[in-house]
């Protein structure tokens, strides 16, 4: 009786759990549409967890031509290529590797659970329907779900600029403390030895022979797999090795 009953509760909690993430994420959507109103910005809301992605355009979004203002868009991917394919390319690269090290940072065991107070600041030129370049802010806020260790979603906000910044900045919205991301750290995202593995497994080594090829254990190997797919945010090696590649990493 006492198996059934822990059985029973373990389900409740489930169901819980599933009730209080989708309102959860309701609000959280609510967010990025207020965003998109008050701000007149291009609010993106994605769940890393489910891989899916909540557009919505504000002024900015209807002046760069991607779709009316107040309209709203589902993805079932946690990166708005819509978006990506119009930013200038050099500017495209940078943020991707400023938000894996920024991601890394927030994402750290020894964050503290259910607390984000950084976001992330960087500007870049996209370019509006008439093939002109618009220069944009773009803020990335981080936010856990259900008291689970780890970021579960994302959001990004896209406004317009006048100028552009040399490097993304980290903000902290409790102090108003600013910290710089400089080039140095986004070269250095992977180290030396995750590097090294990701060229044996572009060449299509198994980890028992990387291993051998290095000199450690198999277990270490495996190790600096998951921590390279952790840090490139990626599914597996060969995702990982194609965005490291893309984005200068590894040659």
């Amino acid at each position: 009786m006492a198996e059934i009953n822990t059985r029973l509760y373990h389900e409740f909690q489930l169901q819980q759990d599933d009730v209080f993430e989708a309102e959860e994420e309701k609000r959280l959507l609510r967010l990025a549409a207020d965003y998109a109103f008050a701000e007149g910005a291009l609010a993106v809301m994605s769940n890393l967890r489910t891989n899916v992605s909540h557009i919505y355009y504000g002024y900015v979004g209807e002046s760069l031509g991607f779709a009316p203002r107040d309209c709203h868009q589902q993805f079932d991917t946690v990166w708005e290529e819509n978006i990506f394919s119009r930013i200038h390319p050099d500017d495209l690269k940078l943020r991707h590797l400023q938000e894996l090290v920024f991601y890394c940072r927030m994402s750290a065991k020894e964050q503290p659970l259910g607390v984000y107070p950084w976001h992330l600041e960087n500007t870049m030129r996209i370019k509006d329907s008439h093939g002109d370049y618009r220069n944009v802010l773009h803020r990335i806020f981080y936010f856990p779900s259900m008291g689970k260790r780890g970021v579960c979603y994302a959001l990004c906000l896209y406004s317009f600029v006048t100028g552009l910044y040399e490097k993304a900045r980290m903000v902290n919205m409790q102090t108003g403390d600013v910290k710089i991301i400089e080039v140095e750290d986004c070269r250095h995202l992977l180290s030396e030895r995750e590097k090294g593995i990701l060229r044996f497994i572009r060449k299509g080594l198994a980890s028992k022979e990387i291993a051998e090829q290095v000199g450690i254990s198999k277990h270490t190997v495996d190790r600096h797999r998951q921590n390279i797919i952790a840090k490139l945010q990626v599914r597996n090696s060969a995702e990982a090795c194609h965005r490291a590649k893309e984005l200068g990493l590894i040659d």
